[in-house]
């Protein structure tokens, strides 16, 4: 019998291009039309615009923070709260919103508020619900960490755009926020996303 291994490798190549094609088109993690479905950066960027910028989320945050501060002073009470001395930490919004240029969007964590005080069962029990209703009206109501344990007690409570309340205490009670991500005042009266252009 005469061989063609030529004739062979190519009927061989032709029944795999078809069994790839088939694949292809039959796999629904298959690249194409509709497949990407990340938002692009102006849809984002619009999201962000309905948003307030990060300096009136910040005003906001830290008024709702000073309220809960002075309504734990007053209902439990806890010694004078002080600014922890770490200052603000400020990141871009790589994580939640990618393609939103890191001169445009910033998520903020401004200082911790520390109050020298290790609280009691009952006072902690107290502070909890002190916290939720206080928070309640600007939005943090969904409670993402609540331990109970003495020594270790947390309570977290975050808003619809992902921002979130700390509150932790041990030897003392300490009281953080992280924004969720927020246009710089900039970006927001400008109303348009920055060029992602190298240098721009």
């Amino acid at each position: 019998m005469t061989h063609r291994p030529h004739a062979l490798i190519a009927a061989v190549c032709t029944i795999g291009l078809i069994a790839l094609s088939a694949a292809a088109c039959s796999d629904p993690d298959a690249s194409g039309p509709g497949k990407d479905t990340m938002p692009t950066q102006q849809q984002q960027f619009a999201t962000l615009l309905q948003r307030p910028d990060i300096d009136q989320a910040l005003t906001r945050h830290n008024e709702m923070r000073s309220k809960i501060r002075d309504a734990l002073t007053r209902e439990l009470p806890t010694p004078p709260w002080k600014d922890s001395g770490r200052g603000d930490s400020v990141g871009g919004c790589a994580r939640s919103f990618p393609n939103i240029h890191p001169y445009d969007g910033q998520e903020v964590h401004p200082a911790s508020w520390v109050s020298a005080i290790a609280p009691t069962p009952e006072q902690w029990t107290k502070a909890k619900t002190i916290i939720t209703e206080t928070a309640a009206p600007y939005g943090f109501t969904t409670v993402t960490l609540s331990s109970d344990k003495p020594g270790n007690y947390q309570f977290s409570l975050t808003d619809k755009d992902g921002a979130e309340l700390s509150v932790g205490a041990d030897k003392a009670f300490v009281m953080a926020i992280t924004t969720s991500c927020h246009l710089t005042a900039e970006a927001h009266r400008r109303g348009t996303p920055r060029s992602t252009e190298p240098g721009k």
